[in-house]
């Protein structure tokens, strides 16, 4: 009896290591290319009426208006919420091999939320990973003459990431859930930044929230 609770014993901890110990991590990172925002737009009005105007579509939008100041000809607005529409921080595609079985994960980085699984030795973890962005946006006016202002497009970005990692100890079998290392990046428009985390994590604005509101502003004169 006792030779038979050894020998499953024994055989039970060589399917443990054959299964646990044979798991690896391998992460591929993509960095963001390099895009040109068209950040300026000519309003064929004279000041009063463009920024008039431009108050009138800016308010009725989903951005937030923080400050109108009509003297310094600056409208400053923000944005809070969902970043991979705006901004651009590479491609990941991890693959995690497990046994015989490899699962592959594949997603932009700014992606809001994500859920993948990590494997190394005779841990596991199942990582629940958000991205978020705080824009802050300074629309700036110049009188060109009588009959035209320009306007400019600033904007301000602050990525950050947080989550959660459950570890799974096999050999002890322990479980613990601990905070991803806090992370954020900001940059401006026609900028990038970088972090040192895995791997170098490269943040860089798409020029979609630029695009979107030179759009806003030129829509009263291209009805």
């Amino acid at each position: 009896m006792k030779l038979k609770k050894l020998i499953y014993s024994v055989t039970l901890s060589l399917l443990l290591s054959i299964n646990i110990s044979g798991c690896s991590t391998s992460m591929n990172y993509t960095p963001p290319l390099e895009v040109r925002e068209s950040t300026t737009v000519i309003l064929r009005d004279p000041f009063e009426a463009a920024w008039t105007n431009s108050v009138r579509v800016l308010g009725g939008s989903f951005f937030v208006m923080n400050n109108v100041v009509k003297d310094s000809k600056i409208i400053n607005l923000s944005y809070s919420g969902d970043p991979e529409k705006y901004v651009d921080c590479g491609h990941v595609a991890i693959s995690v091999r497990e046994g015989i079985g490899t699962t592959t994960y594949q997603f932009p980085e700014a992606r809001r939320s994500v859920q993948f699984k990590l494997a190394r030795g005779f841990n596991t973890s199942i990582v629940d990973r958000h991205m978020s962005l705080e824009a802050r946006i300074n629309i700036l006016f110049e009188e060109l003459n009588k009959h035209e202002t320009g306007v400019k497009v600033v904007v301000r970005y602050m990525v950050t990431r947080t989550g959660t990692q459950t570890v799974t100890d096999h050999i002890n079998n322990r479980t613990s859930t601990l905070p991803l290392p806090p992370l954020s990046l900001s940059f401006n428009t026609g900028e990038s930044a970088s972090v040192k985390d895995e791997t170098t994590l490269t943040c860089r604005a798409t020029g979609e929230m630029e695009k979107a509101l030179i759009a806003l502003l030129a829509s009263p004169y291209t009805q």
